[in-house]
């Protein structure tokens, strides 16, 4: 009877944390006792919990047992209220982090968010957005320091479209919370760019901001010029194209739409983007070649007022058929194409900034499409005309190649040649044949 009566009195919190002490000083793994530990630890701290618990918890990153499983078990299992109190614990005890099990942690915080992936925010209980005690300046800086350590130890590469890594998926839950917490949480990992003295470490939270940026970009002030060059230098070294954003599906359809019905108010809202969030924009140059590839390859006659039509110079060509004699009209690519969809195109891109334009733009698609522009002039300029409605169209690319010209890549990109007409010479020699620059321009080129 004694011995039942000392036994009710003991707290059931003290032999969870007997439990885990015992099985992180054990000399020999045992696996039963592993089997133990891992079962009666969330059942007996489900409902109180001490710092001593969580730092026996944490703290475990050297044993044998396996104790990501039992971290998993306690957040399943703990009450909401024992949850917060943890969390706040672990967010009041991170100037020294490299006495805990900093994966562990992360895993937790994960774990208890309520969030099951980074993609598709599916809430079950409370979350960062909602919790107050991650509203603060204090916890995001906190929050943040537990994630650039995880990622210092990890050194994940995060530039896949699925694969994000636990730790940014931590930063990514700070910047749900809203405009004020994202800004902070990217101000002091722009701090910490400055202090990384590892090309790595630098590099990798480059693509962490980038990868904010992407999935928040309405939080993110621009308005940096620190942080604007970190986004241009990064998204030049990686290929984030494929990353996922919330403007993506809103550009498709800006896009289809100007596709179907090219009007002044779809090409005012992607002008607005291409100034607000040029990066982003600049990821749909496969998409804009895509569109103007198909546009110039109907030839659909009638089909609109604002179509260009031209016709080959020699006149139709007589053909045999059936003991008859035809006239048929060859119509290849670039006899027609919709001028005010082309010239829509060149004006939202001239509305990006200079310094995003063309740094970015070389590697994100942009040449094919300027193959595409001087393709279809000189093909026009084979053609007759009776309007001579390309001239519009000349001009407003001659607007974009004087443009380009004040950039580094200008020369690199007139030795090139263009898909489909490489037989005359490179993207030089076409441009001087179109009247687009002169001999002088090309002779200068040739010099410098």
């Amino acid at each position: 009877k004694e011995q039942e009566e000392h036994t009710s009195n003991i707290d059931k919190n003290t032999v969870a944390v007997i439990l885990l002490e015992t099985s992180a000083t054990a000399m020999d793994a045992n696996s039963e006792w592993n089997r133990a530990v891992a079962r009666w630890t969330p059942v007996l701290s489900s409902t109180d919990g001490t710092p001593r618990l969580w730092k026996a918890l944490f703290s475990r990153k050297d044993c044998d047992l396996d104790t990501q499983c039992i971290i998993s078990a306690c957040s399943l299992s703990w009450c909401p209220f024992n949850v917060a109190l943890c969390r706040d614990w672990i967010l009041s005890n991170t100037n020294d982090l490299s006495n805990y099990d900093i994966q562990g942690i992360v895993n937790f915080l994960l774990q208890t968010s309520g969030q099951q992936s980074a993609h598709a925010p599916y809430c079950q209980q409370e979350t960062f957005s909602t919790s107050t005690s991650f509203q603060t300046k204090e916890s995001v800086g906190n929050l943040v320091n537990i994630a650039f350590e995880c990622a210092k130890q990890a050194g994940q590469v995060i530039d896949q479209r699925n694969n994000v890594a636990s730790w940014l998926h931590l930063l990514l839950l700070v910047a749900q919370t809203g405009k004020r917490q994202t800004n902070h949480m990217i101000s002091i990992l722009l701090s910490k760019v400055e202090e990384a003295k590892c090309d790595g470490i630098r590099m990798l939270t480059g693509e962490a901001i980038l990868r904010i940026y992407s999935y928040y970009p309405w939080h993110v002030n621009l308005g940096n010029p620190e942080l604007r060059k970190l986004l241009v230098d990064t998204s030049i070294s990686i290929d984030w194209r494929e990353w996922r954003t919330p403007l993506d599906e809103h550009l498709n359809n800006m896009f289809r739409g100007l596709k179907q019905s090219p009007n002044q108010r779809l090409v005012q809202g992607l002008i607005d983007l291409s100034k607000g969030h040029p990066l982003i924009l600049l990821r749909k140059l496969d998409l804009m070649a895509e569109i103007l590839q198909g546009d110039a390859g109907s030839n659909i006659r009638g089909a609109s007022r604002s179509r260009i039509h031209a016709e080959n110079l020699g006149g139709p060509i007589s053909a045999h058929y059936n003991g008859s004699e035809l006239k048929v009209h060859l119509r290849h690519w670039g006899y027609s194409y919709t001028d005010p969809l082309w010239t829509s195109f060149i004006d939202i891109l001239l509305s990006v900034p200079r310094e995003v334009l063309f740094p970015c733009g070389i590697g994100m698609g942009i040449e094919g499409l300027l193959g595409l522009y001087i393709k279809l002039l000189w093909i026009q300029s084979q053609l007759r005309n009776r309007e001579q409605k390309a001239a519009r169209l000349k001009l407003r690319f001659s607007d974009f190649i004087t443009a380009f010209e004040k950039d580094p890549a200008w020369n690199k990109w007139l030795g090139s040649k263009v898909p489909g007409i490489g037989s005359l010479g490179n993207v030089k020699n076409v441009l001087i044949r179109c009247s687009l620059i002169t001999t002088d321009q090309a002779m200068e080129n040739i010099r410098s």
